[in-house]
């Protein structure tokens, strides 16, 4: 398959890869026996960087189809329902909350240490990036413009940007956890703007694995970025696989499911696992953690289909 097949068959199946991500999600955080999280199965920890890569690969169709205000104002839309409802529901855990707390649980202020607590990392992450979306594309842009072999030379600059901040700074772990994966967000821009040929972009992520395994054998960084650098590779692999899943009526159409409903489903998952915690005291049951997520999934995406019904029809009022 050469590279410009490549890219057309991971990019026409994002919901699929969506999918496969939000799995891979689901199992690292499946906690069996007294395992910890993520020792089950922790090369799953690469499903987030599925859902990070095409997020960005996906906000550029959006940032180019709406005007800028638009643009922000559907990414709100699309994300705060969901958030603000686990924001408000993961509060109670805790006896003594304030009202501040429960608005700093409900809106991503918990992130940045303003009250509440850190109870995920992911939502508050994604919402950032969001945020310096445009700034990244047009830095992506600039790289393109000047000459393609820039882009290696780019990645690995802000590869080595971040790993001089974790290094120098001792962050706490949610934020090495959104730090790791801003260069993969970037990266799914940049195959964007080359989308018939985005091996170089590739081949720059690949070299950057070189510091951080010298930076991971010194003990200065977490493996968890070892993980991040496999992660567009493991998306080339499973591309070979996407024809064959497409044959398989069933297992297709559960993975489309993951990838078109991952949003509730991963807030769902955070809540199982903060209540979860509470309910079996500190270890969860296999199927406890199942179980759970079957009732909370399903709540979460009626939640946000009607909160989505809500919104529609303020719009439409706002129109008239």
């Amino acid at each position: 398959m050469n590279m410009q097949k490549l890219s057309a068959t991971i990019f026409d199946s994002k919901l699929l890869f969506g999918g496969i991500g939000m799995l891979l999600v689901l199992l690292y955080h499946q906690p069996v026996g007294d395992s910890a999280i993520g020792e089950f199965f922790y090369p799953a920890l690469v499903g987030v960087d599925f859902l990070m890569f095409f997020s960005g690969y996906g906000l550029c169709y959006s940032y180019h189809k709406y005007p800028l205000g638009e643009f922000y104002k559907r990414r709100m839309f699309r994300i705060f329902p969901v958030w603000a409802t686990l924001g408000f529901m993961v509060s109670f855990r805790f006896s003594d909350y304030s009202v501040w707390d429960f608005v700093c649980n409900m809106t991503g202020l918990y992130y940045y240490g303003l009250g509440g607590d850190v109870y995920e990392w992911y939502l508050a992450a994604i919402l950032l990036f969001y945020v310096v979306f445009p700034l990244l594309y047009r830095g992506a842009k600039i790289l393109f413009a000047c000459n393609p072999s820039f882009v290696c030379a780019g990645i690995l600059l802000m590869w080595f940007l971040i790993l001089g901040l974790v290094v120098a700074f001792s962050f706490p772990w949610y934020y090495q956890a959104a730090l790791g994966r801003l260069v993969i967000f970037f990266l799914g821009i940049l195959c964007y703007l080359n989308r018939s040929n985005f091996k170089v972009g590739l081949i720059g992520f690949s070299l950057s694995i070189l510091p951080i395994l010298f930076l991971y054998v010194k003990g200065l960084v977490y493996r968890d970025f070892l993980v991040y650098i496999f992660a567009p590779g493991v998306v080339a692999i499973l591309s070979y696989l996407i024809p064959l899943i497409k044959r398989l009526d069933r297992l297709c159409g559960f993975l489309q499911f993951l990838g078109k409903y991952s949003l509730e489903i991963y807030a769902a998952n955070v809540l199982v696992l903060v209540y979860g915690k509470v309910l079996y005291h500190g270890v969860v049951p296999v199927i406890g953690y199942w179980g759970l997520l079957a009732v909370s999934i399903p709540a979460f995406i009626l939640v946000n289909a009607v909160a989505q019904k809500l919104i529609k029809a303020y719009q439409d009022s706002l129109s008239v």
